[in-house]
């Protein structure tokens, strides 16, 4: 775990932000994408990184030698990133095509992505009004306070970044959860913290969701303006903030609370 002094951290297109817990300290725990001017910057996490074996690392130095300009602009920006916070260059290196295997995994399980045309925001938008599941799909985001520019910002962004970005979140989950877990908190208690204090994002309508309501997944579109909103709160009055996480039953219900009254 690379541990920081500020409260907020940031590179061209990253974000890092740091989380209150219970003993009113801190806990560094993941990075957000942000604002991103290219669809190739991505968000990494600096958990649990660097601890792969080195014969499994070998292995991927042999499958990257082929990597695609795409796969190489994001370990390029991982290295380069996990450098900045401290790590050597052979750590940060091996840290970033770790990530980049898990999210290639993820791709070979959603082989769907790999037929999306580029651009794909643009291309749902225009086909909004052709195709009633992409109308009642987008309707149902639109209802959560998506706009037009948070469908562009999400879905012309490859798909293999918007996998990046997946991994990562559910490695700062488990972080806080595992946090959570050595401070003496139950499993019940801990998945109650990790909501209290980290976004769940995912389709608000899926099926089996634990939780529901105003606790419900909130669409990954809206992950830049939280991050600003978290960033700002943060800044401003982070004390008030984190009582704010402690009272909410989870930091969706606090999301859409101040969407609804404007303030995201």
């Amino acid at each position: 775990m690379v541990l920081l002094k500020r409260d907020s951290w940031t590179l061209p297109g990253l974000i890092f932000i740091k989380t209150p817990f219970s003993n009113g300290g801190g806990f560094w725990y993941n990075c957000f994408a942000r604002k991103l001017v290219s669809p190739r910057r991505c968000c990494v996490s600096a958990q649990r990184v660097g601890n792969t074996k080195d014969n499994v690392m070998g292995f991927l130095s042999d499958l990257f030698s082929s990597a695609t300009p795409l796969e190489r602009d994001l370990i390029a920006n991982y290295t380069a990133f996990f450098e900045s916070l401290g790590m050597s260059h052979a750590t940060a290196n091996r840290a970033a095509k770790g990530l980049l295997q898990e999210a290639k995994q993820m791709m070979g399980r959603h082989p769907e992505l790999t037929t999306e045309p580029a651009n794909f925001g643009d291309w749902l938008l225009e086909h909004e009004t052709k195709d009633i599941k992409i109308s009642d799909n987008l309707r149902k985001k639109r209802e959560e306070g998506v706009r037009d520019e948070n469908i562009l910002w999400w879905w012309n962004q490859p798909p293999l970044s918007r996998c990046m970005i997946h991994v990562v979140d559910k490695r700062g989950l488990f972080a806080i959860f595992k946090r959570a877990i050595e401070e003496g908190k139950s499993t019940e208690m801990a998945t109650k913290w990790v909501r209290k204090y980290d976004v769940c994002y995912g389709e608000p309508d899926m099926p089996d969701q634990t939780q529901t309501g105003e606790d419900a997944p909130l669409p990954y579109e809206l992950k830049d303006r939280i991050n600003i909103y978290r960033i700002n709160r943060n800044k401003t009055d982070p004390d008030t903030f984190r009582n704010d996480c402690e009272r909410s039953s989870s930091f969706n219900a606090i999301i859409r609370k101040e969407i609804k009254a404007g303030r995201i």
